[in-house]
């Protein structure tokens, strides 16, 4: 379990309000290779796909362990 000190708890959910906006941003584009990955029985285009979601998602080696989305 990870407790966030009360006085880090403004940053904390500033961080997760970021999130949540960026996957309302991102909704289209997740839908559409969601409805792409589920026509397509072609191994590459799921190689593909995973590719670019890792690009987009940058390295989590440096993000800070433990924090989550957050």
């Amino acid at each position: 379990m990870n407790l966030t000190p009360i006085d880090e708890l403004s940053t904390v959910l500033d961080r997760w309000v970021t999130a949540a906006e960026a996957l309302q941003v991102a909704a289209p584009r997740i839908a559409a290779v969601r409805a792409q990955h589920t026509t397509s029985a072609s191994a590459a285009t799921a190689v593909d796909h995973t590719a670019d979601v890792l690009r987009d998602a940058g390295h989590r080696a440096d993000r800070e362990p433990g924090r989550g989305a957050a």
